[in-house]
Order: structure tokens, then C-alpha cells, then sequence
């Protein structure tokens, strides 16, 4: 399968004509190309020992996309409830005006802890706040404004009906 026109400098993505890796392919080809870099070159990160960027975050293919959406709409207020290690809410702050807050969920202390860690090594904590806890029970808590300009929901998936 040929989406591209043929390029001798990147046709060899595209020479075979088994087409079931096709979206594996295109997204290398995307990330190489499109110039997205590691998470790692862009923020100092401490990382569990068990739960590997590469498993557990968004793929950067996915946050770039998500920062460009947050800078065309000019969020400058965005809910993430599945923070992680705080490297998407880091993302998405860099992505808004500087007056932006991410205000960001983490149901493990554990993460919400490093996630906390990884904001002040990076100098976010002015623009991230960290909340711990299960969303439902914040929201019932009075502990979220209902007012925000982009919502991504990257964790508690297993309550992604009772979110919506």
C-alpha cells in the first residue's frame, strides 16, 4: 500500500506490500520526520522503576497532537485526570499561554507524587496543580471548577462512561 507519492529518501517505509503494519509504520515515519523528540530530551524525569514512558504515557505522536490542539483553541484551562509521572501536563502547559493552568488527576499517591516532583524539577508548579484521588469523589468533594477549555481523559478507563 502507497499513501505517499515515491521519494527514493523514504520510499524503503513503504517497499513491502504486507500493509498490516501500515499504522506502526506511518507513525515512525511521523515521529522521525515530524521531528518529535523523546520526552526525556525535553524535561528532566524521575520514572518508576516498573512502569516504563514508553508503556504507560501517551505516545508522542499523541501528545504533540493534543499540544497543537491546545494551542490552536488557547486553553487556558485543561483538565488531564490520568496524570502519570506529570510528563502530558508538562506537555500541555508548555502548549498554552503563560497564564494557562493544567489542573491534572492521579488516583495512585505514589505517581501524584512523582508527578509533583517532576513538575517543581521542571518549573511548572506554578502552572500545574496536582490533585490525588478518584474524579468522581473530587468532583463530589467541590474540589474541581466545572469551567474547562480542554478535558483529556488518560486514566481511570475503566470509568469513562461516568465520567462523560
Amino acid at each position: 500500500m502507497r499513501n505517499f507519492p515515491c521519494q527514493p529518501a523514504n520510499s524503503y517505509l513503504f517497499s513491502d506490500s504486507d500493509s498490516s503494519n501500515y499504522p506502526e509504520v506511518l507513525n515512525d515515519f511521523i515521529i522521525k520526520f515530524g521531528r518529535l523528540s523523546d520526552p526525556r530530551s525535553q524535561f528532566i524525569l524521575e520514572e518508576p522503576a516498573d512502569w516504563k514512558i514508553e508503556h504507560m504515557a501517551s505516545s508522542p505522536l499523541s501528545m504533540a497532537f493534543l499540544a497543537f490542539m491546545v494551542r490552536v483553541i488557547k486553553a487556558k484551562r485543561v483538565l488531564e485526570i490520568g496524570t502519570f509521572v506529570g510528563l502530558g501536563s508538562m506537555l500541555l502547559a508548555k502548549a498554552m499561554p503563560a497564564d494557562g493552568v493544567v489542573v491534572t488527576i492521579e488516583k495512585f499517591s505514589v505517581f501524584a507524587d512523582m508527578a509533583r516532583r517532576n513538575i517543581q524539577l521542571n518549573n511548572f508548579e506554578r502552572r500545574i496543580r496536582v490533585l490525588t484521588g478518584e474524579m468522581s469523589e473530587l468532583v463530589e468533594a467541590g474540589q474541581l471548577s466545572p469551567k474547562f477549555d480542554f478535558i483529556l481523559l488518560d486514566g481511570g478507563k475503566e470509568h469513562y462512561e461516568e465520567y462523560l
